[in-house]
């Protein structure tokens, strides 16, 4: 423990009056963009916003920075805020020592994850909210999570925490540069890419290791609380294609059911929760964020194209209802998140209000029906009990495995006229760029895989209307939109979303447009975000100064990170096109990053996938007239299929494919449409029937290089 830190723990029980600047000032989040940042300005903390003006104030003052970040689905920010933020008394220590700054993690997600994992690094709590003392050029030496109002436990409450930390800064200040100096450079040295190659046999060896942490007994990874770790477990559907080793498989499909009928999907208007606080999955935190739902729809989807799972179908269904009902936009796109709070009948505010159910309310609805009602769903999270011990209030998850699809049903719709009627939970409706892009691929594979051209048809609407309100009239792409204004610019996450999204709509539409912007979003990247000395990109554009340290993302947090995600990009625009820079730089990733490999964790295995991509790709030809039938049937079968390195063209008979393409000189057969699946340079034979095509795929999908 570093001298400061002793000498702050040595102050607490002495602690008295305070070192104060004179305090001068208003909160000004009025004028911001964020509604996160809205539901604070009529706080009396002195908030800024992170921005270089304030930034620079912050420096010129000499004030050490007081940074909390939250967003505006999240609970326990709500209740700080309450407790601490909206205290006049808490504002006053608040303002007069510190330069105060709050910070939307929607809104400016690079900062959050900068000071995220700085706190990691320190040893100290992180989550949300996040709150980290700063000196005045930024760099951290003190923080945590949430912190309680008053002492519990030993531990001193939030006022004396402020307390301590002024005197501390002011009688210790050159211990505290220290400490802080040297939480950056173990940082930045944390951060630097870790340079090597990649194998399918390291990446075998990854998902051997993660299967060891599956929880037996309920799915999903062990621990608590439960997070979905989606990227984590398409590291392991990937295992199960790219190996046959049925484990694989059986991990990933009981994690996502185990999912879906507990308590972590909302079985009255479908979607997920963010994650479970038990290792059941039935008692959830109640936030609904966009992106959560958008990964986890693309699982499901994809586990369904194995074992067309009725439960499954049904899950996917209703995501989308969730999606196409509760989180659209007027004006085009989806929302960011639902709040976790809403207010009781007695319009007090509390976390889940509008989601918990009271049992004799349930029968009192249901009627004659709730008894079957009852033998399907059992309700968690116990606030009250019954003398015989069952829960009297609490939430909905399922008791069975099997969803009955007839008088069942009805029953929810029932709850849901019913839940309607509650005060609803406060919605964020910031567009967000790379969010939305998870959403458009999800919901484009979905329509795809399940035959509901609609939803396609929509993942289209939704890619073309965000695009255009993301962009301004200069052809710059800004990272969200909210409260009528553009906000920050694009980052590399955003880039790479949406050059994802392009690339699946130009696969399932055969749109040349998508493709061509795919390419596009591709360039800028490299122009505007790659490292030509060292490799790999920046999360944040070469020119910004908004960071303290513009990293180069590859540890997944929690979706995939922008790096692994440029890789897969990069990836399939090399197979589509053959083009040789994107070859180039596809392989200067891999290497710039690979020597992850050696060492796995949860946190890479997006990049792994990547990799995978890279090394073995599946590419499938179609050559025939996509209004014809027999293509739209072979189509069909394939994107019916999971192929997880799929890369996938239909093209008219006479068509070239690039050089590069194993399947550049294969032809239909008897004029019929005709596919070919290849993997390296070696090809099938022609299909042109379902049965001997759906053979092939499964043939081809294993993967024998190591």
């Amino acid at each position: 423990m570093s001298p400061w830190r002793t000498f702050l723990l040595f102050l607490l029980p002495l602690i008295g009056s305070v070192w104060a600047w004179d305090a001068s000032g208003k909160n000004i989040l009025d004028q911001e963009a964020s509604l996160y940042l809205k539901l604070h300005a009529k706080d009396p903390v002195y908030w800024r916003p992170w921005k270089p003006k304030y930034l620079n104030e912050a420096k010129h003052l000499d004030r050490p920075i007081f940074l909390s970040i939250g967003y505006l689905a999240c609970h326990w920010c709500h209740v700080m805020q309450r407790e601490s933020f909206a205290d006049p008394s808490v504002a006053a220590i608040l303002n007069a020592n510190f330069y105060p700054i709050l910070v939307d993690r929607d809104e400016l997600p690079e900062v959050d994850a900068l000071y995220q994992r700085a706190m990691t690094i320190a040893g100290n709590p992180n989550g949300w909210p996040l709150n980290v003392f700063l000196t005045p050029d930024r760099k951290p030496f003190f923080g945590g999570g949430y912190f309680p109002p008053k002492r519990e436990g030993g531990n001193p409450g939030f006022a004396e925490i402020l307390k301590l930390v002024s005197r501390s800064y002011r009688d210790q200040r050159d211990e505290v540069v220290v400490d802080a100096a040297t939480i950056v450079e173990r940082l930045a040295k944390e951060l630097m890419p870790r340079p090597g190659e990649v194998r399918l046999s390291q990446i075998d060896a990854a998902a051997e290791a993660l299967l060891a942490n599956i929880d037996p007994f309920s799915g999903g990874f062990s621990g608590v609380p439960k997070f979905p770790d989606v990227e984590a477990l398409n590291l392991l559907w990937r295992a199960y294609v790219r190996t046959g080793q049925k484990k694989y498989r059986d991990a990933v499909h009981q994690a996502i059911l185990h999912m879906s009928r507990g308590g972590m999907f909302d079985h009255v208007a479908g979607g997920f929760y963010r994650y479970a606080i038990d290792r059941q999955w039935r008692m959830p935190h109640f936030e609904k964020m966009l992106d959560v739902n958008a990964v986890l729809l693309r699982l499901g989807v994809e586990v369904w194209r194995e074992n067309k799972d009725p439960v499954l179908a049904q899950i996917v269904s209703r995501t989308v209802d969730f999606l196409l009902t509760e989180m659209v936009l007027d004006e085009g796109g989806f929302a960011a998140s639902l709040d976790a709070d809403s207010l009781t009948s007695t319009g007090v505010e509390e976390e889940g209000a509008y989601y918990i159910w009271r049992k004799a309310d349930l029968k009192l609805a249901l009627g004659a029906k709730s008894d079957l009602f009852f033998k399907s769903f059992g309700l968690a999270q116990q606030r009250k009990q019954h003398i015989d011990g069952e829960a009297e209030e609490g939430f909905l998850y399922r008791i069975n495995g099997k969803y009955l699809v007839t008088d069942l049903d009805r029953l929810l719709v029932i709850l849901k006229q019913i839940r309607d009627e509650r005060p609803p939970p406060r919605r964020d409706d910031t567009l967000l760029a790379g969010w939305n892009g998870l959403a458009v691929v999800a919901l484009a594979e979905a329509g795809a895989a399940l035959d509901q051209p609609e939803w396609l048809k929509t993942a289209e609407a939704v890619f073309n209307k965000i695009f255009a309100r993301l962009t301004d009239a200069k052809g710059r792409l800004f990272h969200s939109f909210a409260s009528g204004r553009l906000g920050p610019a694009a980052l590399l996450a955003d880039y790479a979303m949406l050059a994802d999204a392009a690339l699946v709509l130009f696969e399932l539409s055969g749109k040349q447009n998508y493709l061509h912007l795919a390419k596009r979003l591709a360039r800028t990247v490299m122009v505007r975000f790659g490292d030509r000395r060292a490799g790999g990109f920046f999360t944040s554009q070469k020119k910004s100064h908004n960071l303290l340290i513009n990293s180069k993302p590859i540890t997944d947090n929690p979706n995939i990170s922008a790096n692994a995600l440029m890789l897969r990009v990069l990836a399939r625009l090399y197979y589509l096109t053959g083009e040789s820079s994107w070859r180039k730089t596809t392989r200067s990733i891999v290497s710039t990053f690979g020597g992850v490999a050696a060492d796995p964790s949860f946190e890479h295995a997006g990049f792994l996938n990547g990799a995978e991509d890279w090394l073995s790709a599946l590419q499938v030809v179609v050559i025939g007239d996509r209004s014809r039938r027999d293509a739209k049937s072979l189509t069909r079968q394939i994107l019916r299929t999971s192929l997880p390195t799929r890369i996938f063209q239909l093209i008219p008979a006479g068509a070239k494919l690039p050089e590069s393409h194993p399947a550049q000189f294969k032809e239909q057969i008897n004029g019929q449409a005709t596919a070919y699946v290849c993997r390296g340079q070696i090809c099938s034979l022609p299909a042109t029937e379902i049965t001997e095509l759906t053979k092939t795929l499964k043939a081809f999908r294993r993967s024998i290089i190591r």
